[in-house]
């Protein structure tokens, strides 16, 4: 026996509120069955059969035994016939959340067979919020069909807990050793998780990812066909499929079917791989070739990608030059006199000013619809990012470092200066112990709400942001305290008047658009896209604007969001179907 694997063994009591009349919600169901006065109790004997596995692996599932009260199925105790708890499960489908899972099979003595599920969701938060985290298990039970029969919220006691305390220990084994040692590394086992999700500042070694993750990766859809780069400069581009450090410009084709030409453009500091992204179930190049457009990816100068990145340049360059040349490349490859454009953040406000500028005709007659998220020309900001317009942040950060990237490894540089970023105003429930996102949110705000994303998507955000040049922050923060797009010197030439009155240059933005907004979005608030909308639509009331809010959204999220293709996907879709027809 002494040489034996050793086991673990506890007994759990939990008890409260569980209806068999609402029985659709957890939460519901409590608030009913307390008004019923429907009692329910669980009393649990757990045991791991080997404590070295679940020390290295706390999901590990531990067998449970014991008994169930729920009075309205039952008069009397029922017995547990099967079971499982998994103690520290990781839950991909929502950012750093673990949860603790127990799944029951439960006989009653009138032979009725019940399957009983309970969750304790361990989100991320303070260190006040693991205690009623780790102790509220909300439950729901079915029959032997699936039917859902009850549902409510069981909760281990103060006094419960010391006695559960009590009975825990090591079995299996007649090493003293054994049983000395293995009660205190289980206990430092849960204690250290509960840390990584609830200790605050003494979480910061678990906010970094164990190991970089793969760069580049390949992505989805698979039908790319074509990859084209940009050389030479803006008055005789030179496209070529071949990679080269010279390149300023980036075209990537998936060619789906004969909808479109669509051209997508990513924000500053992104690249497109936000619209190939394989962490979500379903990316917006996939969507769209699965309807049968003919997808061009744009990553223009700023793009992580490609070596201009790092260089000065300005939002003008990126409208007057980097735009008008892509359109024309992908009018001549595809043989079509239009494209439509779905452009995001930056890009998206970088398109409305190429379509403005005075240069720019021939890209005015290139262009039949466009799909414009969150930025537009009338740019409106949060306090906090004009504050730091205000106090020349920009200027600033472009002496202490040209360039900025995010710190995605575990230095002891990079933890201080995580620790310092996270001054930085977040949100109300938004805060992030993942260093890459804090990053991304002092520099930019936050680009999402993290219960829309999944925690692939949110470990991935690193390599959708990266290395990009510090200088065009300052063009981009004087349209911010302006409210409206200027040329980098604080020229007013590309509205020439944003007064509904005065229309100035809206008619060359006189084609069919989708403005689309988030809800949440606190670092362009949906009155952006509100402005630009009206202005165009006092002065264009023949053109079809539309403009769409998305309920629960913030930023990014409406774009690499678990739920992003079926809520905002088909949004997209309706608006490029109304003009999708290829001008040959």
């Amino acid at each position: 026996m002494s040489g034996s694997r050793a086991g673990f063994h506890f007994r759990e009591r939990m008890a409260g509120w569980v209806s068999t009349l609402a029985v659709g919600d957890a939460a519901a169901g409590a608030l009913q069955a307390q008004a019923d006065r429907q009692w329910g109790e669980v009393v649990l004997d757990l045991d791991y059969e080997d404590l070295e596995v679940v020390l290295h692996s706390p999901g590990t599932p531990a067998r449970v035994t014991g008994s169930v009260v729920i009075a309205g199925l039952s008069p009397v105790v029922m017995q547990i016939t099967a079971g499982t708890l998994r103690l520290f499960v990781h839950d991909l489908d929502h950012v750093q959340t673990w949860k603790m899972q127990y799944d029951l099979e439960v006989r009653s003595q009138e032979g009725a067979i019940f399957k009983l599920h309970g969750v304790k969701p361990l989100h991320r938060g303070s260190p006040f919020a693991a205690w009623p985290r780790t102790t509220t298990l909300y439950t729901t039970v079915t029959d032997e069909h699936g039917a859902p029969v009850a549902a409510g919220i069981l909760r281990l006691s103060g006094p419960d807990f010391m006695r559960e305390l009590s009975t825990m220990r090591v079995t299996h084994t007649a090493s003293r050793r054994q049983r000395l040692v293995g009660l205190p590394r289980f206990f430092a086992m849960f204690l250290g998780m509960l840390l990584r999700q609830f200790g605050g500042l003494l979480s910061e070694p678990w906010a970094f990812p164990p190991r970089p993750l793969p760069d580049p990766r390949p992505g989805r859809p698979e039908h790319k066909t074509t990859t084209l780069w940009c050389t030479g400069d803006a008055e005789h581009p030179r496209w070529q499929e071949q990679d080269s450090e010279q390149a300023w410009l980036r075209l990537t084709r998936y060619e789906g079917g004969t909808n479109g030409p669509i051209l997508l453009a990513p924000g500053f500091g992104m690249s497109t791989d936000a619209y190939v992204t394989d962490t979500i179930e379903e990316n917006l190049t996939e969507y769209l070739v699965r309807h049968g457009y003919d997808v061009w990816l744009f990553d223009y100068r700023a793009s992580p990608y490609l070596k201009s990145s790092r260089t000065k340049f300005t939002i003008d360059d990126v409208a007057r030059e980097d735009w008008p040349i892509a359109v024309a490349e992908v009018c001549r490859r595809t043989k079509s006199t239009s494209v439509q454009v779905f452009a995001h953040c930056v890009g998206s406000m970088s398109f409305q000013m190429a379509m403005l500028w005075d240069g720019n005709a021939q890209m005015r007659t290139q262009v039949r619809s466009a799909v414009c998220s969150q930025v537009t020309v009338h740019p409106v900001s949060t306090w906090f990012n004009t504050f730091k317009v205000r106090i020349g942040l920009g200027p600033i950060l472009e002496k202490m470092a040209p360039v900025m990237t995010p710190d995605e490894k575990r230095t002891f540089a990079h933890m201080v200066y995580d620790l310092i970023l996270r001054v930085a105003p977040t949100p109300r429930g938004e805060s992030c112990g993942n260093a890459v996102c804090q990053w991304i949110t002092a520099y930019f705000g936050l680009t999402h709400r993290h219960w829309q994303l999944n925690e692939d998507t949110h470990n991935d955000l690193g390599r959708l942001f990266g290395v990009t040049s510090v200088h065009p922050l300052r063009h981009i923060g004087d349209m911010v305290a302006a409210r409206k797009s200027l040329d980098h010197e604080g020229n007013d030439v590309y509205l020439r008047s944003d007064d509904k009155d005065e229309p100035g240059n809206a008619n060359r933005l006189a084609i069919p658009i989708l403005f689309l907004a988030g809800s949440h979005n606190r670092i362009f608030f949906p009155e952006t896209s509100k402005r630009t909308y009206q202005w165009l639509k006092a002065s264009n009331p023949d053109v079809r604007y539309d403009r769409k809010v998305l309920t629960e959204y913030a930023h990014l999220d409406g774009i690499i969001g678990r739920n992003a293709n079926r809520e905002v996907y088909p949004l997209v879709l309706a608006h490029l179907e109304q003009v999708s027809t290829v001008n040959a």
